[in-house]
């Protein structure tokens, strides 16, 4: 059984009250002023490029991966402002060999410091 959580402060203030960290519109937002509508299936998914390893040591082979904006298509004709991995959606893609160690370092190039590995864990060794 969950034991009840204790009160929330911010839920005390009254309807009227500024809110105490109003963010406003999102910046997109007058550039959604009516639904966006995409054929689908009209671009082919891009298959992520192989990468190479930066080094290759008797200990395994490194990778280095950008985090950094860009401008991507998402769909024809349709081009967004991203976070993205080496300049596209999804990273490069990253061959291992079964029993050879593989390192990959995430180098953050955004305007914002904060941690950009895929899934937020801390580095770790993974073994194939």
């Amino acid at each position: 059984m969950d034991s009840p959580r204790p009160p929330n402060p911010a839920a005390s203030t009254t309807p009227t009250a500024p809110h105490p960290h109003a963010h406003g519109p999102s910046p997109s937002a007058s550039r959604r002023s009516k639904p966006l509508r995409v054929a689908a299936f009209q671009a082919r998914m891009p298959v992520p490029p192989v990468a190479k390893p930066v080094r290759q040591t008797e200990a395994g082979d490194e990778y280095e991966v950008e985090v950094r904006p860009a401008q991507l298509e998402l769909a024809p004709g349709v081009v967004t402002d991203a976070f993205t991995y080496g300049g596209d959606w999804v990273g490069p893609t990253i061959r291992g060999r079964t029993g050879r160690p593989v390192k990959v370092t995430f180098r953050n190039k955004l305007a914002v410091h904060d941690d950009v590995s895929p899934d937020h864990d801390p580095p770790r060794k993974i073994n194939i």
